[in-house]
């Protein structure tokens, strides 16, 4: 792998940067995504959504479960999962 610097009119900055946002991935993953679409002659590299309604939909009850405090901790989980292992 080849690492590069380029200048990016601010306009295509912010337009990578708003595409990185909204499909939840670093700039660099969609500048890379968008480099070699191009090179392999694609016309809209970006048209694919990398998420499903239904994948936006269960990181949604994710989060929601989150804030109602619907979690178990490393330590929780591991216990139930060797009290499992030993039945």
């Amino acid at each position: 792998m080849t690492t590069m610097t380029i200048d990016l009119q601010d306009d295509v900055a912010s337009a990578l940067a708003q595409s990185a946002k909204a499909r939840l991935v670093p700039i660099e993953q969609v500048a890379a995504e968008v480099i070699s679409a191009f090179v392999r002659g694609e016309d809209r590299p970006l048209d694919h959504a990398p998420w499903t309604a239904e994948d936006l939909e269960a990181i949604q009850e994710g989060l929601d479960q989150i804030e109602r405090g619907e979690v178990f901790t490393h330590e929780e989980v591991m216990a139930s999962i060797k009290a499992r292992l030993a039945q």
